[in-house]
Order: structure tokens, then C-alpha cells, then sequence
């Protein structure tokens, strides 16, 4: 229960850090080879950890406040890889768009990878359910 319990951890710091615009926090929740898959947006296949921090740093740079929470973590360890795993993610959203607050669920199919003891996010693709058509859910 351990594992599942540091991967948990490691989604919930990534909400914090998108929240709260922390751009080292975000740096440090990813492998330095990881990917990022930002649903159906313009340019948001993104290779590598300081791509991936400079690409959100830009997205959120024109977001209004936001407030994520996460709800569930589906983990599934591989048994011909220890120190690798898969998930899947359920979130949602709050942002403030001209006074109101909005709501959105967003999941996230993700793989996970230990590294020195500590498990990273290795690939994130973010799905947006009610605005977008989903991607492909494949892990591979």
C-alpha cells in the first residue's frame, strides 16, 4: 500500500503545484524524459521535464485561478517491471472565469516510474470529458 500511497501523493503535489504556479514543484514530479499529452489543445504533445515545465508555464501564464482536486487513483503495478506503474486519475477543476466559478472534470491516464526510491510521473495525458472528444486510452 505504500507505492499506492506515494503515487496519490505525487498527483495530489501536482495539483498543488499547477494551483499554485510553482514551477519548481512542477519540475520536480517528473522523469527528466517524461511526456505530456494536454488533451485536444494546439501543440500540447510535449517531450522532456523542462519542456514540460516551460509549456505549462505558458498555458497557465493566460489561465485564470484554478483549484484542482483530486478524487481517485486507479493504480496498476507491472509485474515484469517493478518500479513502473499505470494509472488512471480523476480530477476536477474549479476555475474562475469572470467572478463565477466553473467546474470541470478532468482525468488523467498516466505512468508512473520509480526513481531513486521516489515515483514520478514518466507520461500524463489529460482528458477533458465534457468538452472534448477522449484520446485514444492507450498506456503504451
Amino acid at each position: 500500500m505504500r507505492a499506492e500511497s506515494s503515487i496519490f501523493s505525487l498527483c495530489c503535489r501536482y495539483a498543488l503545484a499547477v494551483d499554485q504556479r510553482d514551477y519548481e514543484a512542477l519540475d520536480a514530479i517528473f522523469v527528466e524524459d517524461a511526456q505530456l499529452f494536454h488533451g485536444n489543445l494546439a501543440g500540447s504533445s510535449v517531450s522532456g521535464r523542462s519542456e514540460i515545465v516551460a509549456y505549462m508555464r505558458n498555458f497557465l501564464a493566460t489561465s485564470s485561478p484554478t483549484f484542482h482536486a483530486v478524487h481517485n487513483v486507479l493504480v496498476d503495478f507491472d509485474a515484469l517491471e517493478p518500479g513502473r506503474a499505470s494509472g488512471i486519475v480523476t480530477t476536477h477543476s474549479d476555475t474562475l472565469v469572470d467572478g463565477s466559478t466553473q467546474s470541470e472534470p478532468v482525468r488523467y491516464f498516466d505512468r508512473y516510474r520509480q526513481v531513486d526510491g521516489n515515483w514520478l510521473i514518466e507520461r500524463r495525458q489529460i482528458e477533458f470529458p465534457f468538452r472534448e472528444q477522449p484520446l485514444p486510452k492507450s498506456q503504451g
